[in-house]
């Protein structure tokens, strides 16, 4: 199906598990019902953009252990964020608990920022000035809120449960 003139919600398989099964039933239920979809080039102003986050901190392991180093990836959530807000998007930052999503440990290196070690500190200093990152929105408050304020959903970096 394709649906050109509304925002895109993309989650890849592990992102699914990154949410509760009822805060994800509940996010999905209500964008269809709540979301004012508007038509392309018809937009006088950029926008909110809902990032979603996980909660956890930690991965559970098939031997009953749980990675603890587990999170977001710093290019994945800081790259694109950065490029929404030089765009002019406003960015509200959700995850079910409202707790400061924790960033995977290996994911502070310069490889994934092109070998440029200056590059990897100018994202984690981004990084540092993402209030909103420190203190997201609970999922639940989202929707309350409604979901009709967003232009556009991304999960680019939710992962561990």
């Amino acid at each position: 199906m394709n649906f050109p003139s509304a925002p895109v919600l993309v989650l890849s398989v592990q992102q699914l598990g990154a949410l509760p099964i009822s805060d994800l039933m509940d996010l999905l239920a209500n964008i269809g019902n709540r979301l004012n979809f508007k038509k392309e080039n018809k937009m006088t102003t950029k926008g909110k953009v809902l990032v979603l986050v996980s909660s956890g901190h930690g991965l559970p392991l098939k031997d009953g252990k749980v990675y603890n180093g587990a999170g977001y990836y710093l290019n994945e959530l800081t790259v694109p964020v950065r490029a929404l807000m030089k765009e002019g998007y406003e960015i509200t930052f959700a995850n079910p608990k409202g707790n400061t999503p924790q960033m995977d440990l290996h994911s502070a290196v310069a490889d994934f920022f092109g070998g440029d070690e200056a590059k990897l500190q100018d994202y984690l200093k981004f990084r540092d000035t993402l209030t909103g990152l420190k203190n997201p929105t609970r999922i639940s408050d989202v929707i309350a809120s409604g979901l009709d304020q967003y232009d556009a959903v991304s999960s680019l970096a939710a992962m561990a449960r």
